[in-house]
């Protein structure tokens, strides 16, 4: 219920709003590039020993845009991983020591994009869509991996530097799942983004 109310938020305030502040603007070609940090976490609510674990990655992520109206975008995204991150895993309550890396191998994915701009400096909008990503879990001795796929949505804000150019900051859920334990991926995003 969560995920669904989630998504009617973003796309009926972010585009009802867009729709009020539309200018006519040619449509324009624009690129991304950021850094994402995310967080994976599985938690299983077994009567007898709940456990969850978390991976903790960080990735280079790009994206394309296409502005085919005022305040409406498509999006694809590809991203790969940077280094390692941190493995929490906890069992009946109590940390489990461990020396498990977690990497992304790799994130794909596409949205619909309404925005609305607050004002010459500062835009606001919306993501929602769809993303495939692949997660490395090791420890010395061998190697796992866990694949998701699924509804993604996400709001953000980008901050302009220039007529072409501006900082983006943005927070995802990549992933959300509940059959057989509850699965969840979210990040939160900073990026470049050039104007075309």
């Amino acid at each position: 219920m969560k995920k669904q109310t989630a998504i009617v938020l973003i796309a009926a305030a972010v585009g009802g709003i867009a729709s009020v502040h539309a200018q006519e603007v040619s449509p324009k070609l624009y690129a991304e590039i950021g850094y994402t940090k995310s967080r994976y976490t599985e938690n299983d609510p077994d009567p007898v020993l709940p456990s969850t674990i978390k991976l903790m990655p960080g990735a280079v992520s790009g994206i394309v845009g296409y502005q085919f109206m005022p305040n409406w975008a498509v999006e694809g995204l590809v991203g790969v991983g940077v280094g390692s991150g941190k493995v929490k895993a906890t069992l009946d309550g109590d940390d489990v020591p461990n020396d498990a890396k977690a990497k992304v191998k790799y994130t794909l994915g596409w949205f619909i994009k309404p925005s609305f701009a607050v004002n010459e400096r500062v835009e606001l909008f919306g993501r929602l869509g769809w993303v495939r990503q692949k997660l490395e879990v090791s420890v010395p001795t061998e190697t796992a991996t866990v694949s998701t796929a699924g509804v993604a949505y996400g709001v953000g804000a980008n901050f302009n530097l220039s007529k072409k150019s501006y900082i983006q900051a943005s927070w995802m859920t990549y992933f959300e799942d509940n059959k057989p334990v509850h699965r969840t991926t979210r990040g939160v995003t900073v990026a470049y983004g050039m104007r075309f």
